[in-house]
């Protein structure tokens, strides 16, 4: 079984009390009878709750297009002011 959305919070709270990744590895396993997250990620949904206020991955919530970077802008426009007609597939 996998985590179900409200588990990590469990684990972080339970971190929080305990300080120990183990004791709460040891306890999710009890409580829930579910696969266990490993350490680094219960360690990272304490820093994200510490610093961000929230355990969510911050690029999960992402919308928009993927960045792209000047230079293949630029590389791309280039082709096209070369030849109009071509696909931006084939451009790009």
């Amino acid at each position: 079984m996998v985590l179900t959305s409200q588990q990590p919070s469990w684990c972080v709270l339970e971190f929080h009390k305990t300080n120990s990744v183990v004791t709460v590895q040891r306890a999710l396993k009890l409580k829930f009878n579910v696969d266990l997250p490993i350490n680094k990620s219960i360690l990272k949904w304490h820093r994200n709750l510490i610093e961000r206020g929230c355990i969510c991955d911050q690029r999960k919530g992402h919308s928009g297009p993927p960045s792209v970077s000047v230079q293949v802008v630029d590389r791309v426009r280039e082709s096209f002011l070369c030849s109009p007609r071509k696909s931006t597939r084939r451009a790009s």
